[in-house]
């Protein structure tokens, strides 16, 4: 799998979530990819709903994410544990880790 599968799936998984009135907030995803299309993604959570575009947020994000393309998609496989990745420092993440779990949740395979 490569990035723009990876975002494909989960544009295609926000679709059919549908959120707790209580979660809202934002998710920047500042991803270290060979192509600089893949760069940067925006992960909105408003409205009960979920999108995910190809953006730098406008304003300070709930959480910030910062990983490399080969990292990310090693998690994605399942051949590198997010906590793992955290712990060693190849994952930083800054800000409200609470919605984490909305990201989690767009990943393939769960």
């Amino acid at each position: 799998m490569n990035l723009d599968e990876l975002f494909l799936k989960m544009i295609e998984k926000a679709e059919a979530i549908t959120l707790p009135d209580h979660v809202a907030g934002s998710i920047f995803l500042d991803i270290d990819a060979d192509d600089p299309a893949n760069k940067a993604w925006l992960v909105r959570l408003a409205d009960r709903k979920v999108s995910l575009a190809r953006a730098r947020p406008e304003a300070d994000p709930s959480v910030s994410i910062s990983i490399s393309e080969q990292n990310l998609l090693k998690i994605v496989a399942k051949e590198l544990s997010p906590v793992a990745a955290l712990f060693t420092g190849k994952l930083r993440m800054t800000g409200d880790k609470s919605l984490i779990r909305q990201l989690q949740e767009l990943l393939p395979g769960d």
